[in-house]
C-alpha cells in the first residue's frame, strides 16, 4: 500500500462517481470551493494497492492561534459528511478481505495524520459505512450521528399514508394558502434568511458566506437546487437541496419565514413528490440529532441511518474545542 496527495481531478472525480460511498461533497471542485472560502489547506489523499486506487480521503488543514487542526469536513461549510471513500470493489470482497483492505487503507491515512502532528482531528463518515474499527484500534474515539431517509421506491400513496396525523394536518392546512414553489439561483437572500433564523436562536449562521453558496450553485447547477416558497410575492420558506446518485438530500434551509403558515411541512412534501417524480430512489431529511427538531422530521415516517464522527484531540485541541463552543459557535449570527 502507498498514499499520496492527489492532483488529478479527473481520476478523483471518476472514483467518487463510481464508489457507492462517494458524495457530491467529495467532488474535486466542491472541495476546492471549500478550500477557497475557508482558508483551510486541502489535502486530497489517495491510497493505492499497487497501481489500483482503493481509497480517497480529503482532509482540511489549518494552524490557528498555535493549534494544528485537521478536519474532514471543516466547520461552517454546511457539509454533514465527508471522510474516506472506499473503492466500488470494496463491497464485493469477502469480509476477511474487506477488513484487510480497510485496515491497510486506514493505517496509511493515520500515518499521514501523524506526520501532520495535529492537536485536533475530526472526520465525519458517510451514512451506510459501518466499519470504523481501524480508527478505534488506532486510538481514535467515535461518536454516532443520525439522519432520516425515506425510500422513494414505495408508491406515493404509501409514502403519504405513513405520515403521522400532525404532519398530514399541517400539509393540508397549507392548501388553504396560495403557495407557489419557485426555483432560484441567487444565494444572498437565502443566506440572509438562514442568518436571521440562527440569529433568533443566538447562534452563528453555520455557512461561511453567501458567496460560498453562490460558487457552489454556479459549479453544480444540476445537483444543487435552491427553492423559495411564495405566498403571493412574499417568501414564506426556503430550502437548498442536493441531488446526486439517485438520492435527494434536503440539505440546507427548510426555513420558515412566515410563522403562521406551517410551510416547512408543505415544502418538504412538495420536495418528496418532485424527487419521486424525477426518478430518485431516496429522500434524506438531513440531521436527526437535535431532539427538538425530531418530532417534525419523524412525522414523515423516515427510517434512521447512522454515521460516525471519528476524532482525536490532545490538551491543546480540547482547549480549542472549548473555546469554539463557548465563544464562537454561540455568537450571534452576523457578528464578526
Amino acid at each position: 500500500m502507498s498514499i499520496e496527495v492527489m492532483t488529478d481531478r479527473g481520476v478523483w472525480d471518476r472514483f467518487i462517481d463510481e464508489s457507492p460511498y462517494g458524495l457530491l461533497f467529495h467532488k474535486w471542485d466542491f472541495l476546492k470551493i471549500v478550500e477557497r472560502h475557508t482558508g483551510y489547506n486541502l489535502l486530497p489523499y489517495g491510497v493505492y494497492k499497487g497501481s489500483e486506487l482503493i481509497c480517497v480521503c480529503p482532509f482540511f488543514l489549518k494552524r490557528q492561534m498555535g493549534v494544528h487542526l485537521v478536519f474532514s469536513p471543516p466547520p461552517r461549510v454546511g457539509v454533514p459528511y465527508l471522510g474516506f471513500v472506499m473503492s466500488p470493489t470494496y463491497d464485493q470482497l469477502r469480509q476477511r478481505r474487506k477488513e484487510s483492505y480497510l485496515g491497510d487503507a486506514i493505517r496509511e491515512i493515520n500515518g499521514e495524520l501523524l506526520k501532520l502532528s495535529p492537536n485536533y482531528v475530526s472526520l465525519v463518515t458517510v451514512p451506510g459505512f459501518e466499519d470504523v474499527r481501524p480508527f478505534l484500534w488506532a486510538g481514535y474515539d467515535a461518536g454516532i450521528y443520525y439522519t432520516y431517509v425515506i425510500d422513494l421506491r414505495q408508491p406515493l400513496d404509501e409514502i403519504w399514508s405513513g405520515f403521522d396525523h400532525n404532519c398530514k394536518k399541517n400539509i393540508k392546512l397549507c392548501n388553504g394558502h396560495a403557495l407557489e414553489l419557485r426555483a432560484s439561483t441567487g444565494s444572498r437572500e437565502f443566506y440572509d434568511l438562514l442568518a436571521a433564523r440562527y440569529g433568533e436562536q443566538k447562534l452563528r449562521v453555520p455557512i461561511v458566506s453567501a458567496e460560498y453558496l453562490q460558487d457552489l450553485l454556479a459549479v453544480y447547477p444540476d445537483n444543487l437546487k435552491l427553492h423559495y416558497l411564495y405566498e403571493g410575492e412574499h417568501i414564506v420558506a426556503a430550502e437548498l437541496n442536493c441531488q446526486y446518485k439517485g438520492r435527494v438530500m434536503q440539505w440546507l434551509g427548510n426555513t420558515i419565514v412566515q410563522k403562521d403558515v406551517p410551510a416547512n411541512y408543505y415544502m418538504r412534501w412538495e420536495s418528496i413528490k418532485k424527487a419521486k417524480a424525477d426518478g430518485f430512489q431516496q429522500f434524506e431529511i438531513q440531521g436527526a440529532d437535535t431532539q427538538r427538531l425530531c418530532p417534525n422530521k419523524a412525522g414523515f415516517n423516515p427510517a434512521l441511518a447512522r454515521n460516525f464522527n471519528i476524532y482525536r484531540k490532545d490538551a491543546m485541541g480540547l482547549l480549542a474545542e472549548w473555546t469554539y463552543q463557548t465563544f464562537v459557535k454561540k455568537r450571534l449570527a452576523g457578528l464578526g
